[in-house]
């Protein structure tokens, strides 16, 4: 019995595995298991997936810290870049194929990156080192150029600054899919826009944009070839055409009519005729973009110089508005931190109120400027009176001076010293009668208790030889008020700034 229970256990494990070789054999057959064999062979020799960087906005139009100009600079060049098809074509690997272009390159952007040569003085002479740089720049543009591009992918916001600016849309439309891919443009715009980043001033990137956008030996034969050919056709369009011979005078008016009007119709179907050849021809002349850009920046160069006036100014005036909205915020909070306390009588808060009036004169003056500047030079930037926001936030740091300002006048006597530093105030008089009050003569009313401002402004005006002291809440406001007298601004009052804005900051 257990002999017979041992060959049916063998039947059926012979039976199982003659079904499962047949199963195999039949899924085989299908291709299913070699694609799954292949497809896990490939991935582990690829190893994991490299993840894709995101581009913004800020990514390509705000400048590095290392930037000497202003951010509007880089972002026009930026711009530029954007708005030329050998930039947006032409990948690494593309330039790295031409050996002769590629040694060019690194070359030129070593010598591009390599800073100025230091002097170092020995007593008698003076040495230069430039070995050191020049390795350093070496090693530098080595690294940035030969190591692999990671890949890029634009954010929301990029890919809306592309749609809205149309050159650099239409650049894009003619570039992809024609010369490159959607994921080889924007790896190109990454891999350049890492090394733009390294440069200091607009001279040394623009000079670096021409050097990474130069085409390769098969696509320079290209370009050469499109260009003997548009010359030929431009030197075939431009020989005289033999003119037709003219009528016999003798001829009737009549059939001179009736040819002229057969005359006129075969002119008008050669026009047509000519029109629509001239349209193919230049429909087979688009085909190739890329092309030897040298001249387009050079265009370029000749743009920036002459937007140099534009440039320079927003270089002051960024750097003027800057200073003066930290020193004008740094008195604010000092003020205002006195005002908490009850400190604002010391003469430390006479002095930080002097200052934030100084600022208030200062940041009215910057504002004024800004509005009258020819609005070529502020339109689209940080300084645009619209949306620029640098210029927002002057009229911000503006309105927090002129507040602190009037929190300060307008301060209780009760918090303008202790009581044992007031002056007594003068007894009220009885009240007089009738008889009295018409016999006795008018004489105007005693002045009340004034705020330092007023005797500022009193010991400051030029009708009045010396300070006369004014009746103020503490003998402090009065010493305040004559030693500030001499160091009064001689500029005009912070009111005549006010008139001459747009707006009025005093309502």
């Amino acid at each position: 019995m257990f002999s017979s229970f041992s060959s049916w256990v063998a039947s059926a494990t012979d039976a199982v595995k003659v079904i499962s070789d047949q199963g195999l054999e039949a899924v085989r057959q299908t291709g299913v298991l070699d694609a799954l064999e292949s497809a896990v062979a490939s991935t582990a020799a690829a190893g994991p997936v490299p993840q894709k960087t995101q581009l913004c906005v800020a990514d390509m139009m705000v400048p590095p810290s290392t930037w000497s100009g202003s951010e509007e600079e880089w972002a026009w060049c930026v711009s530029a870049a954007l708005r030329d098809p050998n930039t947006c074509a032409i990948t690494p690997a593309a330039m790295r194929a031409d050996a002769a272009l590629w040694a060019n390159v690194k070359a030129a952007v070593a010598h591009l990156l390599a800073p100025a040569p230091q002097s170092v003085s020995t007593g008698t002479a003076v040495l230069t080192q430039a070995g050191n740089t020049t390795e350093a720049s070496t090693a530098l543009a080595a690294e940035l150029l030969d190591g692999e591009p990671a890949a890029r992918s634009p954010a929301a916001d990029l890919v809306q600054y592309v749609i809205a600016h149309h050159d650099v849309y239409t650049v894009r439309s003619d570039t992809v899919p024609r010369f490159a891919s959607d994921n080889e443009y924007w790896l190109n715009l990454g891999w350049r826009l890492n090394v733009y980043r390294h440069c200091v001033d607009a001279n040394q990137l623009l000079t670096l944009m021409r050097t990474l956008s130069q085409l390769p030996q098969p696509w320079r034969d290209m370009a050469a070839a499109a260009a003997r050919t548009a010359q030929a056709k431009d030197a075939a369009r431009a020989e005289p055409r033999v003119a037709a011979p003219q009528r016999d005078s003798e001829e009737t008016a009549a059939a001179a009519a009736q040819d002229a009007g057969t005359t006129h119709d075969a002119e008008d179907e050669e026009d047509e005729d000519e029109d629509e050849d001239e349209d193919e021809e230049e429909g087979e002349g688009q085909v190739v973009l890329l092309k030897d850009n040298t001249e387009y920046w050079h265009t370029v160069r000749r743009q920036y110089d002459v937007m140099q006036e534009k440039f320079g100014w927003l270089r002051e005036m960024g750097e003027r508005a800057r200073k003066e909205m930290d020193l004008a915020s740094g008195n604010v909070k000092l003020l205002g931190s006195l005002l908490q306390r009850g400190e604002a009588s010391t003469p430390l808060g006479a002095s930080v109120f002097d200052s934030c009036q100084y600022h208030k004169v200062k940041l009215s003056r910057l504002l004024a400027e800004v509005c009258a500047a020819p609005e070529e030079h502020s339109a689209g930037t940080t300084l645009d009176t619209s949306s620029g926001a640098m210029f927002h936030a002057l009229v911000k740091c503006n309105d927090d001076v002129k507040a602190v300002l009037e929190a300060y006048s307008s301060r209780s006597p009760s918090s303008s010293g202790s009581p044992k530093g007031r002056a007594p105030s003068p007894p009220s008089p009885a009240p007089a009668t009738a008889k009295q009050s018409q016999l006795a003569p008018r004489t105007e009313p005693p002045s009340e208790i004034c705020s330092p401002v007023a005797a500022v402004a009193a010991a400051a005006s030029p009708s009045s030889q010396a300070p006369q002291p004014a009746a103020c809440s503490s003998p402090v406001e009065v010493s305040a008020a004559f030693s500030r007298g001499g160091d009064h601004i001689d500029d005009d009052s912070e009111e005549s700034f006010e008139a001459k804005l747009p707006w009025s900051t005093d309502e």
